[in-house]
């Protein structure tokens, strides 16, 4: 066994996604998209100490690859334990940041750019025995194999149009109207991984059904999995162990205003690394999914009905 200066491990949490030619996991990341590795098992040393780290393909390990580039990793987030969170670098090809006196274990999220070769590659990592970079230095790589991203997500809308709700009325000199109609959407992940949360905000425009009216509301369910937080539109709602949400906005009902758009509108989605780390891969392949709209249709107002 080689003797080392110091060393270190790589630990990595591998996940597995189902229903894709080739599971998307850290080592498996969608081009596009962003995970998080951890570097540990390193000995505290009495110094500061540069990082430098930096991807190849494994066809050419001794090429560089700049970083920061659509071919390429851009690091970021860097967590140090003990607790530290140094700044970025980018030094032409390499991502650099100085480990503080002490560090024993570090992680980082690496963006993989949108066209990296589809190909198994490497990150390597070099720790040097010095802030600046001149003394001795160890090295390790890890093999990750880029995939085609297909990670989508949708909204769509149960009804193009719709009448708002009436009921037969059963006393005289009351009309049909009722005072609210729901609306319902449904949010689906597409190659998603049960295994992995996932999230989203909602919004809805307008917020009333013409003036003078009740602000529409809005209730989350699955009929299987769970919500884990958020309610409401514009705040995250968190979901575990399903692809599939169903949105039911309620709306004030307003006789006599004309046809109304309702809009429905996906913003920060995210899919999860594992249930805990936020570390998004939220390259959506379709963006213009993201919008339904059901138009609540017109419905004449009766206000009397009286004998002369």
């Amino acid at each position: 066994m080689k003797k080392q200066f110091f060393s270190f491990l790589m630990v990595l949490a591998l996940v597995v996604v189902a229903g894709t030619a080739m599971a998307q996991t850290s080592v498996t990341p969608y081009a596009g998209a962003k995970y998080n590795y951890t570097i540990g098992g390193i000995d505290a040393g009495s110094t500061t100490r540069l990082v430098k780290i930096y991807y190849t393909t494994d066809a050419a390990p001794g090429t560089k690859i700049a970083a920061e580039s659509a071919t390429s990793i851009t690091v970021s987030n860097v967590v140090c334990t003990p607790s530290a969170t140094p700044s970025v670098t980018f030094a032409t090809p390499d991502e650099t940041f100085v480990l503080p006196i002490g560090t024993t274990s570090f992680s980082f999220d690496a963006a993989f750019g949108a066209t990296v070769a589809l190909a198994q590659s490497r990150i390597w990592v070099e720790i040097y025995n010095d802030a600046a970079g001149t003394e001795c230095h160890n090295t390790m790589y890890l093999n990750v194999t880029p995939v085609a991203n297909t990670l989508d997500f949708r909204i769509l809308a149960s009804n193009a149009t719709q009448c708002p709700t009436t009921t037969t009325p059963t006393s005289q000199q009351t009309d049909a109207v009722n005072n609210t109609t729901e609306i319902v959407y449904t949010i689906t992940r597409i190659d998603g991984n049960n295994n992995y949360d996932w999230s989203f905000n909602l919004g809805m425009a307008p917020g009333t059904f013409g003036p003078a009216t009740e602000t529409v509301t809005v209730a989350y369910s699955v009929g299987a999995g769970s919500i884990v937080s958020g309610s409401g539109f514009g705040a995250e709602i968190k979901i575990r162990g399903t692809n599939t949400v169903t949105a039911t906005i309620t709306v004030a009902n307003n006789p006599g205003v004309a046809d109304q758009d309702f809009v429905g509108t996906l913003s920060s989605m995210t899919q999860y690394v594992n249930q805990t780390t936020v570390v998004n891969s939220n390259s959506d392949l379709t963006t213009a999914n993201n919008t339904a709209t059901t138009t609540l249709k017109e419905i004449p107002s009766i206000g009397t009905f009286s004998g002369n």
